[in-house]
């Protein structure tokens, strides 16, 4: 990174995310928090932002939804566009995640627009499949069944072909 504080924090969090992706959550959880301090140290108010919203979704699954919603709360001001898309998904999970449907259905609406005009298809798949699972557990499989055969298209674009597999197997 030769000293630039940008650098460091974009490996850490490219780092953490990774380590995320691959289920190492106490590893994810450090490389985020390295990338955090050194965007904060630096005044990097978009990539300490960033790094919240990844944070946040590092915090939920080691069960700690309040300091992911905190974390969350605390990125948005310097969120937009397509990282704002991000934050409305994140914010949707941590709400599905305990119990708050209608906030979660709510929050995954209004995360694909900003997603969409972003490009970030990515996280249009990542949206879609969620919400698909809430509606398949509500009984609402034709939903269901519409966004999961958009996230199998998005994936296969994508080149996912573990999540085009997993899309099938849920379909």
């Amino acid at each position: 990174t030769d000293g630039d504080p940008a650098a460091l924090s974009t490996a850490e969090l490219a780092l953490g995310s990774a380590a995320k992706e691959l289920n190492d959550l106490p590893t994810a959880l450090r490389h985020v928090r390295r990338a955090l301090q050194a965007a904060e140290r630096a005044g990097l108010v978009v990539h300490a932002a960033r790094a919240r919203l990844v944070l946040a979704s590092v915090l939920l699954p080691l069960g700690n939804p309040t300091a992911a919603a905190r974390e969350a709360d605390r990125a948005e001001p310097a969120l937009r566009g397509g990282d704002l898309g991000r934050l409305y998904a994140q914010r949707a999970v941590i709400l599905h995640v305990q119990g708050q449907l209608e906030a979660a259905l709510e929050l995954y609406r209004r995360a694909l627009p900003v997603l969409r005009r972003a490009g970030d298809l990515l996280y249009e798949a990542k949206v879609l499949n969620n919400r698909a699972m809430l509606y398949s557990s509500r009984g609402a499989l034709v939903a269901a069944g519409a966004d999961l055969r958009r996230v199998e298209q998005l994936a296969a674009a994508l080149g996912m072909d573990g999540l085009v597999a997993t899309t099938r197997q849920n379909l």
